[in-house]
């Protein structure tokens, strides 16, 4: 069942709905409320910097919840500092992006706003449709996803 509510306040009012349905139906059903994802990463990160410290960085700096952050794993850049990439709600993500930077610890890092991807459907692996709207005969499933190539997957 997807509940769509209409007016300029409708994300406050979605939250409200969403914790009276928690509180009424616990155990029964799950209880969701979809959101726009942003992606960002984060450059010049501390060796001992987690990814729940950053989480809670960007989640403070963004005005979200933790919970709606979402952190990937660490990557060493070439300068020996690190790299990760978060997601979260979008407005949290444009919020940190216009910022510019992130202070985690004792560290400011850089943050920046990274482009959304490009729809790929599964089946024929064409860009910009997904599969329940694939016209393609091919069928392309077996196939690696990255480079299309049969025998192995990514």
């Amino acid at each position: 069942l997807v509940i769509e509510i209409p007016g300029e306040e409708r994300s406050k009012q979605a939250d409200i709905l969403a914790d009276r349905l928690k509180e009424v139906l616990t155990d029964r059903a799950r209880i969701s409320r979809p959101q726009k994802m942003g992606e960002l990463r984060l450059k010049g990160l501390e060796i001992s910097t987690t990814g729940s410290e950053a989480a809670e960085a960007v989640a403070k700096a963004g005005g979200c919840e933790v919970g709606e952050v979402k952190t990937g794993s660490m990557k060493i850049a070439w300068n020996n500092y690190r790299t990760l990439w978060i997601q979260c709600p979008l407005a949290a993500a444009k919020r940190v992006a216009e910022i510019g930077s992130v202070r985690i610890g004792w560290t400011q890092t850089k943050a920046e706003l990274l482009q959304a991807r490009a729809l790929q459907c599964y089946r024929c692996l064409e860009k910009g449709h997904v599969q329940t709207n694939c016209k393609s005969n091919i069928d392309r499933r077996a196939n690696c996803y990255r480079c299309g190539e049969p025998g192995h997957l990514a």
